[in-house]
């Protein structure tokens, strides 16, 4: 097929009969669309389990966002990222049973219907070569005039296709590449486009491509609001939660009204290469962009969390959410655990589900502490200093010296310091400066680590501390530690206790912004709010809290000892 191959097969003619007599009692045109999707993707499975996997977005994924925005013979749809052309497919194949039942009795009308459909309703851009032609056989597998593949950027602003352009498209479904910074450069990127045509990157020198991607889809889709006008689309947890987006999230909330967001497991795409956490954003494009957000009306959102997607993290399957989401979300079901509806006047500058389960729950919990008379203030409100650490020129592991610095390696989980491992040094004329412009470390100092995996975890120095020499702790911190130093008001060891229940823990999680591990800026201590009893009871919660820490590291001690005798017992048993 001349539209398909542009170089001769290079198969010898006892290959080619063999195919030949394999497939010549299969009609490939006539057999089940499920059962061709299904033979496709084992086919082609194990090129995408490798290299290729980026251009491959699972099926169980495919199938609710195609399921959510239901598709139908009106509408025009593209995908302007379709790799193998899942979106596509799982499109043409939800269209063509509609058709299938509408003309039951007519398989000849029907038939002209599909033809319709294919022809002038799919399409697809992706800018890799190979895999567009991968995306192209698959849907003529499923029906020869589906012929609507362009190799290039959907990032471009002209097309080889003249049927592809801006304002011609009524449902867009699509999974671009994640956090590709994009510079004017950047020309295979954006085509003959430029950074200057964005709204959302006029005047930068670089930009996310997952961020000009949302502005092409508006540009791509109808203006007509009777066409719904509407996009599903794989993004990137990063651009909805960071504080750095919130213009994006402004931009967003003024020219689509939001559908519903799905947040999937941090496994999702990771044998595709990704480590990136995501959601399934689904937007309807308004036929005029307000100017303001506060003009926009209010209205009910779609949250949901799946944990189970049908495969785990090693593509194992496993058990599938998404089915149960989409039907909670078709019968307006909020059960508080998997799905909820927010109002739209209460989003804030994040779009994250995870974000508003947790601060429903954190908001019940804080309700009823009020309701037993205890005051609540912000962590803000209570801190006397809150500062970031600082590393030697060439960063903290390259450095030597005779003073700790402490590290987010240094902070575990159960809210102890760990000197045990993992130990930096800094030279005492680093030490010295530091002091100067940021104080020594004091007892009752808390410090938390601000990005990494440990993102939140927080240990305080008190009077036992091993850092301590001549009534002066001899230590620093980096730039990925927050030190929080309590007004003499307040008991820090209460506050530290209270930071590592599961109240604080649950806080903490909730404000941590980014992609793939995260982190949480500095003003965060305004959006952790903390219950103030008496000075008395304060008192007693921190005594408790330590005299319970300590037990429990007594006993992490007893059993590391115990397994380590344990272990020297097999060889004395051996000799004995």
């Amino acid at each position: 097929h001349g539209e398909l191959f542009s170089d001769p097969l290079s198969l010898d003619d006892q290959k080619l009969s063999e195919i030949v007599r394999l497939l010549q009692s299969i009609s490939l045109l006539n057999t089940d669309i499920d059962a061709k999707g299904h033979a496709f993707e084992t086919f082609l499975g194990t090129i995408f389990r490798g290299r290729l996997g980026q251009y491959f977005t699972r099926r169980q994924i495919i199938e609710f966002a195609v399921d959510f925005l239901e598709p139908t013979e009106q509408d025009v749809i593209l995908d302007p990222c379709c790799g193998s052309g899942g979106f596509l497919l799982a499109s043409l194949r939800c269209v063509v049973q509609a058709i299938e039942r509408k003309y039951a009795g007519d398989p000849a009308e029907a038939a002209r219907h599909i033809q319709s459909f294919c022809r002038d309703h799919l399409f697809g851009i992706d800018i890799n070569r190979k895999i567009a032609r991968v995306a192209l056989m698959d849907l003529m597998i499923n029906h020869s005039s589906c012929m609507n593949i362009e190799v290039g950027t959907g990032l471009d602003n002209e097309f080889k296709n003249p049927s592809i352009g801006f304002g011609r498209f009524t449902l867009i479904l699509t999974n671009p590449p994640f956090g590709v910074k994009v510079r004017d450069t950047d020309t295979d990127i954006l085509g003959n486009n430029s950074l200057a045509n964005f709204e959302l990157a006029y005047g930068r020198q670089s930009c996310s491509s997952d961020i000009l991607f949302l502005e092409q889809y508006h540009r791509f889709l109808k203006d007509d609001e009777s066409s719904r006008p509407r996009v599903g689309v794989v993004c990137q947890v990063g651009v909805i939660n960071n504080p750095s987006n919130r213009k994006v999230i402004d931009w967003l909330k003024r020219k689509f009204r939001i559908i519903g967001i799905v947040a999937l497991p941090e496994f999702a795409f990771r044998k595709a290469g990704s480590g990136m956490r995501t959601v399934l954003l689904f937007l309807e494009k308004y036929s005029t962009s307000f100017d303001r957000v506060d003009e926009v009306s209010n209205y009910p959102v779609f949250m949901a969390i799946a944990n189970h997607i049908g495969y785990d993290s090693t593509l194992r399957p496993d058990g599938n959410d998404l089915p149960t989401i989409y039907e909670k979300y078709r019968a307006k079901i909020e059960d508080g655990t998997t799905t909820m509806w927010v109002n739209f006047s209460e989003l804030d500058d994040r779009l994250d589900p995870k974000f508003y389960f947790n601060r429903r729950r954190i908001w019940e919990q804080l309700d009823i502490i009020e309701k037993h008379g205890v005051s609540i203030v912000s962590l803000a409100d209570i801190l006397e200093d809150l500062s970031s650490g600082k590393s030697p020129a060439g960063g903290v592991r390259k450095s030597t010296g005779e003073v700790i610095s402490i590290t987010v390696s240094n902070i575990t989980r159960d809210g102890n310091l760990n000197l045990n491992e993992n130990i930096s040094y800094v030279p005492l004329s680093f030490y010295e400066e530091f002091t100067r412009k940021r104080g020594t470390l004091q007892i009752g100092d808390i410090l938390m680590a601000k990005d990494g995996a440990t993102t939140g975890k927080t240990v305080i120095i008190d009077e036992t501390s091993p850092l301590i020499e001549n009534n002066e702790v001899l230590a620093v911190f980096t730039e990925h530690v927050f030190r929080l130093r309590v007004k003499q008001e307040i008991n820090a060891f209460y506050v530290h206790a209270f930071l590592n229940s599961d109240l604080g823990r649950l806080q903490l999680e909730t404000i941590v912004s980014g992609g793939a591990q995260g982190g949480i800026t500095r003003d965060f201590a305004k959006h952790i709010f903390v219950p103030i009893p008496s000075r008395e009871v304060q008192n007693k919660i921190a005594d408790m809290w330590n005299q319970g820490m300590a037990r429990v590291l007594s006993l992490k001690k007893l059993a590391a000892d115990s397994l380590e005798e344990l272990r020297i017992s097999v060889i004395s048993s051996l000799l004995s």
